[in-house]
């Protein structure tokens, strides 16, 4: 008797445990985060059906999780991020959690700390940062254009590397700057800011009125930017990398110019006409209007106007009383015809029988050009609850529209942090940066190329060419062709 009691016994407790065993699955995966794809540390993962079975994800992002068989749904969740469901489908799952921007109250940087921006009664504006770093611009002011209300950034160069004007609530002084006062991780900037990367930025506050302002004295007086840049964070070692380009081009219209030499001749033709004309007498010009048979010194009257300036197109011509009128050197005669021939008098348009011996080359061609843009950057971030550090490495080649204007830039940073205690913290920040510019004459008159394609005549060439047409070669440039300087003789 005793012996088939036991053995009953034995028998319902292997039946349990074999139902035990057949009843649970284990569940594996991996929870990242949608925006950098870094693993989500501490993020909960709770079963659905059975809510008491759930775990935190390890310092990878990994959890492994024993549930009974009828479990079907997994629950994932972490602050700062969407909760978002999932099937279990019997392998491995790999969730993504997206931000959730509207759960978290933003902070903005202030001159004693941080406060969340509902309990900040100043005027301040937090800048996305990920939006600045989304542009390929050479600096940081220039990325500031349109990211806040109230903040005008003015573009007075557009030379690469060169630094926007940046006001803040309009002009602050009449002398004076006008440009806020940087601040990068709680010490003025005054270092050219072209040599600051923007990918170092963590945090970005704009400072705007006396009350955020105060504790910077006059220098605020225009406002303050408040930098903050990227520490390591406990718990995980990140390794980042991020190559940006882009290029740099012309979007605004050309102004609507004449680039047909024969078109050029037709209207430097109608201007001498209308010297001759309008002109040509200068004091005697009310008895020209009120006698059309006055004549000119060489005895010629208005109605030979356009036929003298068919003639003297490529020559001297002679005005009343002596005075020389300028044509065009005949050395630009690019089809080697007599002027008188050149021009229709009759209807003021070229004579298309006459064909050029060469084609003067485009000083847009050889001003301008598609640039390009091309940024790197590499960041290396870990650490503990008591020590975290970070650091970087950039580097940015800008090649500019206009030829020979070009920057490149090369930063390197590195942040340390060590919390011995709760209350003490010591941190410590190295920055290198070295930047080289190159840029062209960009004058007021000629050596503005901007303004000189868009004033230069049709027919003068960049090269220079001989009677025949040919390109003269250069004897101090082996292979080189000889500019044209524009010579009179």
């Amino acid at each position: 008797m005793r012996k088939s009691l036991l053995f009953a016994l034995l028998l319902c407790i292997s039946i349990g445990v074999a139902w035990a065993q057949k009843k649970q699955v284990t569940v594996t995966g991996v929870v990242i985060a949608a925006d950098d794809k870094e693993p989500v540390v501490a993020a909960s993962v709770t079963c659905v059906e059975f809510p008491s079975h759930g775990v935190l994800t390890d310092v990878n992002g990994k959890f492994t999780l024993r549930l009974p068989a009828e479990a079907k749904t997994l629950k994932v969740s972490s602050i700062g991020y969407l909760t978002q469901t999932v099937a279990i489908t019997g392998q491995e799952l790999k969730i993504t959690l997206k931000n959730e921007e509207k759960s978290i109250d933003k902070v903005v940087v202030v001159a004693y700390g941080t406060q969340t921006k509902n309990s900040f009664t100043g005027s301040a504006a937090r800048i996305d940062v990920a939006s600045l770093t989304k542009k390929t611009g050479s600096n940081i002011t220039s990325a500031l254009e349109g990211a806040s209300p109230g903040v005008q950034v003015f573009t007075t160069s557009g030379q690469p590397g060169a630094a926007a004007t940046v006001q803040i609530r309009g002009i602050g002084s009449v002398n004076s700057s006008t440009s806020p006062l940087y601040v990068i991780d709680g010490v003025p900037y005054t270092s050219l800011l072209s040599g600051f990367n923007m990918a170092d930025v963590e945090n970005l506050t704009v400072l705007k009125d006396a009350s955020a302002t105060a504790l910077y004295g006059a220098r605020a007086a225009n406002g303050v930017v408040l930098i903050t840049t990227k520490q390591g964070k406990a718990g995980r070692l990140s390794f980042d990398a991020e190559i940006k380009s882009g290029i740099n081009v012309r979007y605004l219209p050309q102004y609507d110019v004449i680039d047909s030499p024969e078109e050029y001749m037709e209207v430097a033709y109608e201007a001498m006409k209308n010297t001759y004309e309008r002109f040509g007498l200068k004091d005697k010009l009310t008895q020209l209007y009120n006698n059309p048979n006055a004549k000119f010194a060489d005895g010629k009257t208005i109605a030979d106007a356009p036929k003298n300036a068919a003639d003297l197109l490529f020559f001297p011509g002679i005005l009343a009383g002596g005075e020389d009128a300028t044509g065009i050197w005949d050395h630009y005669n690019l089809w080697k015809a007599g002027s008188g021939q050149m021009i229709d008098v009759n209807t003021g348009k070229f004579n298309n029988s006459y064909k050029r011996l060469y084609t003067p080359e485009s000083w847009r061609d050889h001003i301008f050009r598609t640039g390009r843009i091309t940024e790197t950057n590499v960041r290396v971030s870990g650490g503990s609850e008591k020590v975290n550090f970070s650091s970087s490495l950039g580097y940015q080649d800008n090649i500019g529209y206009y030829i020979s204007s070009e920057f490149n830039r090369l930063n390197l940073r590195n942040n340390v942090t060590v919390r011995p205690t709760k209350d003490f913290k010591v941190s410590l920040g190295l920055a290198y940066s070295r930047s080289l510019a190159k840029s062209p004459g960009q004058g007021s008159n000629s050596n503005n190329g901007f303004q000189f394609v868009n004033q230069i005549p049709a027919i003068y060439p960049v090269f220079e060419h001989d009677e025949n047409g040919n390109l003269v070669n250069d004897p101090k440039i082996p292979g080189g062709k000889s500019y044209d300087y524009g010579q009179t003789s």
